[in-house]
């Protein structure tokens, strides 16, 4: 018997409504926290206001793989270039 498969539009609905949540904190994030100086630190500032220790530090974690994958992804391909450049 055959497995359901998730259809497209579902995925695509539910990819827009995760989407949006970072733009409505950025919307909504002024009239919460009327006093931040910085409206880089909108979402940080609700994380830390709304979120319990442990989402919060998942949150943190998150940023920081993220950062780290960029910059790995800069080394390898800067390392490529070199090594295409050096033997050719």
């Amino acid at each position: 018997r055959a497995r359901r498969v998730t259809p497209v539009s579902l995925v695509a609905v539910l990819y827009l409504c995760v989407g949006r949540v970072p733009v409505y904190m950025g919307l909504v994030g002024p009239s919460v926290l009327p006093g931040l100086g910085e409206r880089e630190q909108i979402v940080p500032s609700l994380a830390a206001k709304f979120l319990p220790t442990f989402f919060l530090m998942m949150l943190a974690g998150a940023a920081i793989s993220a950062s780290l994958s960029t910059v790995d992804s800069v080394l390898l391909s800067r390392g490529s270039i070199m090594r295409l450049n050096h033997y050719v």
